[in-house]
């Protein structure tokens, strides 16, 4: 099968026109060996390189270049099969326009960025997708050392990795958790940690069974009417363990959009139960999934009003991974946005990963929204979320959700 792989990386160092033709003389060599074509681009320390060819060719020689100490930073934009080669006249094409660089095996000399793409070898790409990569390439967009407008509003970090945090975490009285019913739910605590002020923003209390089931398994025996009530009403466990642990952040909880729906008066449920335990309005943030279709988006707006009216804060959770996605934005702005796992995982290394999340966080920075990213495990991830503007961070990396316990916070940066 034929593919396609475009990637971008970043040089150590700046490189000379000579450098630069020896590195893609190099690779000419090697893809006429193994039959790959494409196109190399050099601008402000940053590579965007095309390579057409079988693909497990193609993909043995990225992995290759992958470990290639000349470049960091690499990540994979598109890799896809093709019914022809864009770039079969040369084995690597060479084009570094701001340095005048020509080269047997590459362009003729280009001054220009519209020269390039203005050239023999672009023109037959006109609404072609690579063409639109390249464009958007010449525009600064893969630049490794570009940062966003919304990262531009946030005091940066004093080190390039952030210093050590530690936040205790605390557990029941064993009094307590003697009283804790034999068959109701439980909840585990998972913090949210804001890097800005260097506090745990929130803890989301997931549902758990009385023997630390996971909350499909608890939510399975549930159905119809039955379902939203108990996801309603299991809440009041959560608040009650939130108390005895004692903490000044806010408290998460997850809820089924019907659930709202499904009585009239569930907004005011939420708001006593709250007061009952300590917790005032504002510090209870309803995480709303995009699991669960909405059918009736005019009820769900006014039930959002209603949650806001008391006070309280609302939050999609699992942005990127449900059902109503952009439309659900369109319809109501939340005070929080999740993105999922989903679209974090190995974010460092996917640039379809990377553009959603610029995206998300450029239209959340404009409408005045908080962005938490998910499920963050590797430390790849952090940084580069950090680097595009997330400051609030979840996951396995920073604290594991604790069974009925808040669980300490500790980061060596």
């Amino acid at each position: 099968m034929l593919s396609q792989l475009i990637y971008t990386s970043q040089a150590h160092e700046d490189l000379t026109p000579e450098a630069l033709q020896a590195i893609a003389l190099a690779a000419a060599r090697n893809n006429a060996r193994v039959g790959v074509s494409g196109l190399l681009i050099y601008d402000q320390g940053c590579f965007l390189q095309v390579m057409e060819g079988e693909d497990a060719v193609i993909l043995a020689l990225y992995q290759r270049l992958k470990k290639d100490t000349r470049h960091t930073n690499v990540v994979k934009l598109i890799h896809e099969p093709i019914a022809q080669r864009r770039f079969a006249q040369w084995n690597m094409g060479l084009a570094a326009p701001k340095l005048g660089v020509q080269a047997e095996v590459g362009t003729v000399g280009l001054s220009t960025w519209s020269e390039l793409l203005a050239s023999h070898a672009l023109q037959n790409l006109t609404e072609d997708r690579v063409r639109t990569v390249l464009d958007a390439f010449t525009q600064g967009r893969w630049h490794h050392h570009v940062v966003m407008r919304s990262a531009d509003a946030v005091p940066p970090t004093r080190n390039a990795k952030d210093p050590a945090l530690f936040i205790p975490g605390r557990q029941l009285s064993p009094a307590y958790r003697e009283v804790l019913p034999a068959s109701g739910p439980l909840f585990a605590f998972q913090p949210i940690v804001d890097f800005l002020t260097r506090r745990v923003s929130s803890y989301e209390a997931l549902l758990r069974g009385p023997g630390g089931e996971s909350p499909h398994s608890v939510l399975g025996a549930f159905t119809g009417e039955a379902l939203h009530r108990f996801d309603l009403t299991s809440k009041v466990a959560a608040l009650s363990i939130a108390q005895q642990l004692g903490t000044d952040a806010r408290l998460s909880l997850n809820l089924l959009p019907k659930s709202l729906l499904a009585d009239v008066n569930a907004v005011d449920f939420l708001v006593q139960a709250a007061a009952r335990h300590g917790f005032t309005p504002d510090r209870i943030v309803l995480e709303v999934t995009e699991e669960e279709a909405i059918t009736d988006p005019d009820m769900f707006a006014d039930a959002v009003k209603r949650v806001r009216s008391a006070g309280m804060r609302v939050a999609i959770d699992d942005f990127g991974a449900g059902f109503a996605g952009l439309s659900l934005l369109a319809d109501f702005q939340p005070d929080k946005l999740k993105i999922d796992r989903c679209i974090v995982q190995n974010v460092h290394e996917s640039g379809p990963r990377q553009a959603i999340v610029r995206a998300i966080v450029e239209f959340c920075y404009c409408l005045g929204i908080v962005v938490v990213a998910e499920g963050v495990e590797t430390v790849e991830e952090f940084n580069w979320l950090r680097r595009a503007g997330v400051n609030r961070i979840q996951g396995f990396l920073i604290a594991r959700p604790a069974l009925c316990a808040l669980p300490p916070v500790q980061w060596q940066g």
